[in-house]
């Protein structure tokens, strides 16, 4: 696979469009001031959790996140698909 030009062009768009996902999905959190504290909480007890070595509530913080991240890209996806609508 090393120096592989077809293989980096595509591995590099891979990192292209998970960043913008990435991007867009916290913008759009951002946005709505109760989703941003929710989130920022998640991030806060996953630290801890870290932190604190304890593996099973790590485990836990980080699936509540990332159903929480599923989430807000749904709605994300509901309101773009309305808005095609009208």
């Amino acid at each position: 696979m090393a120096d592989n030009p077809m293989l980096y062009s595509v591995l590099t768009a891979a990192d292209q469009l998970t960043e913008s996902i990435i991007s867009g999905t916290r913008n759009y959190i951002m946005q709505k001031k109760q989703s941003a504290r929710e989130v920022d909480e998640q991030h806060q007890r996953l630290v801890e959790a870290i932190i604190a070595g304890e593996t099973a509530a790590a485990q836990s913080c980080m699936s509540e996140h990332m159903e929480t991240i599923e989430k807000y890209m749904e709605e994300m996806q509901r309101e773009k698909d309305e808005k095609l609508k009208n």
